[in-house]
C-alpha cells in the first residue's frame, strides 16, 4: 500500500469546512459540572453556591487538530483559497473575541500575552504597547565648532 503524496485538500467545500469549525467552537462552550449523587442522581457541582462549569478555551492549535491539520500552518494556507479565507478569518476572530472577553476577569495576563502575539499579525495592531518612533532620513545634524580665536599669538 502507498502513501499519497503531495498536497491534497481536506476539504473540498467550504461549507464541509465552515460546518467543522463550527463544531469545533460547540465545544469550546461552557459545560455544567455534573456529578452522580448516593441514589444515582446526576446533580450539578457547586462552587460557593454557584452551578459549576468548565470550558475548554478556544484555540489555534486546538482548531487546527479538530480540523485534522498535522500543523498550523494549514490554516494559514486555507487561508488563501478561494472560498475557504471568509472561514478562516471568521474563525481566527472568534479565538481574538474569547481573549478580548477575557480582559474583564481578575488574571487576565494570559489573553493580554495572546493579543498582543497574535494582533501583531494583523493588518492594524491594535494591542501592540510599545511606542514606535519613526526616524526619517531627511533630518540632517549640523555641528559648529568655534574654536575661538588665538589670542597669544601677538603676546
Amino acid at each position: 500500500m502507498g502513501y499519497v503524496t503531495g498536497n491534497v485538500p481536506k476539504y473540498k467545500t467550504p461549507q464541509e469546512m465552515e460546518d467543522k469549525v463550527v463544531e469545533y467552537f460547540k465545544t469550546c462552550e461552557p459545560k455544567l459540572m455534573t456529578y452522580e449523587d448516593s441514589e444515582g442522581n446526576e446533580q450539578p457541582v457547586m462552587v460557593k453556591g454557584e452551578p459549576y462549569y468548565k470550558q475548554e478555551p478556544p484555540t489555534k492549535s486546538g482548531l487546527a487538530l479538530y480540523l485534522g491539520f498535522a500543523d498550523r500552518q494549514s490554516l494559514y494556507d486555507y487561508e488563501k483559497k478561494k472560498g475557504f479565507s471568509c472561514i478562516i478569518k471568521r474563525a481566527k476572530l472568534a479565538l481574538s473575541e474569547h481573549h478580548e472577553k477575557g480582559l474583564d476577569k481578575e488574571k487576565c495576563t494570559g489573553h493580554i500575552f495572546w493579543l498582543k502575539c497574535n494582533g501583531a499579525k494583523e493588518p492594524v495592531n491594535e494591542w501592540n504597547d510599545k511606542a514606535e518612533e519613526g526616524v526619517s532620513d531627511d533630518r540632517t545634524l549640523t555641528l559648529k565648532i568655534d574654536w575661538g580665536t588665538d589670542d597669544t599669538a601677538g603676546k
